[in-house]
């Protein structure tokens, strides 16, 4: 009887495509040729499954070849179009405000306005419901007022602007749906003067520089609330403001770090652009001052050496007398 591996290695020989005469195959393995003769049929069939396999296989490839081959050129095709319509289609004109300067009377006309409207708000914010909607409607139509002139406010004007817009009295009226006019011409105008705010405080950026002061107050003028009903353009304005004034501050300690001299070789150092040290005693007053700061030991100190620390100190005399020299 035929073992498992002896079948195997039949089947494989069968599976070839040489013609082995299967009377020398049953000899081989001293097997009846009717088994021998059952596993060339099995093998056979195998055969074939696998061949028709392989055909379904090449065809499949083909099919997927021409569908790739077409979707080229119907991508080819919308591109063609979608550029033809580009060199057709009129463009439309982009319009820009301009933005005006205003003279003095405009700025007190402005500035009067607002402080009206500030008041107006702060007087009528406990008022009834009916009596809080009234005052809404004349608190919209004054920053629309402002809004129309199309001029340049200060920063701080807008920010004002915007704070009246969400103060109590609109926060304590009832509004009954989106629907409801007091509720649509807030949101649009209430928008409108976020993007003047951040307009206005990119301008102001520009012009403080390096000022500090002066960034930080733009800083401070977009509250967490501005920032996150308008996070595209407030919020963002205010990470770069935060970021510019930690670059400054980083620089100008780097500089004061930079230029610090330390108590210490202040003496040396006048004395030697007096000349009235001896450059051979050099050495020695520095490893004296290196032995007074051991005695008084720092976080920064670490675990440098007294040759190193020595090092450190003439490379900060060198440099001193480089800066001075220039």
């Amino acid at each position: 009887m035929l073992t498992k591996s002896q079948i195997e290695e039949i089947k494989e020989i069968l599976k070839s495509s040489y013609n082995f005469d299967l009377n020398l195959i049953a000899f081989e393995y001293g097997a009846d040729l009717e088994e021998i003769k059952k596993l060339k049929k099995e093998a056979e069939v195998a055969n074939k499954a696998h061949e028709e396999n392989e055909v379904d296989r090449i065809i499949e490839q083909g099919k997927k070849a021409l569908l790739m081959e077409k979707i080229k050129k119907l991508e080819k095709i919308k591109r063609m179009k979608t550029k033809y319509e580009e060199q057709i289609r009129p463009k439309k004109p982009t319009y820009t405000i301009v933005r005006r300067k205003l003279n003095s009377e405009q700025e007190k006309f402005v500035e009067e306005l607002i402080k009206v409207t500030e008041q107006l708000v702060k007087e009528n914010e406990n008022n009834s419901n009916i009596e809080r909607r009234k005052i809404a409607n004349q608190v919209i139509a004054n920053v629309q007022r402002i809004i129309k002139l199309k001029c340049d406010l200060a920063p701080e004007q807008n920010a004002r602007l915007w704070h009246i817009l969400d103060s109590k009295l609109f926060e304590r009226i009832q509004l009954y749906d989106e629907n409801d006019k007091i509720y649509q011409y807030l949101r649009r105008i209430k928008r409108m003067v976020s993007k003047d705010l951040g307009d206005s405080i990119v301008d102001a950026k520009t012009e403080a520089n390096e000022d500090i002061e002066k960034l930080q107050a733009l800083h401070d003028l977009i509250t967490d609330k501005m920032s996150k009903e308008d996070y595209l353009n407030l919020s963002v304005l205010k990470n770069k403001l935060n970021a510019q004034i930690n670059s400054i501050k980083s620089k100008r300690r780097q500089k004061e770090l930079k230029n610090k001299v330390p108590e210490d070789i202040k003496e040396i150092i006048e004395q030697l652009a007096e000349g009235t040290i001896d450059v051979t005693n050099v050495e020695t007053i520095i490893g004296e001052i290196v032995k007074q700061r051991e005695k008084k030991p720092s976080q920064s100190r670490f675990n440098i050496t007294d040759s190193d620390e020595k090092k450190v100190i003439m490379f900060q005399i060198t440099k001193i007398f480089e800066r001075t020299s220039l």
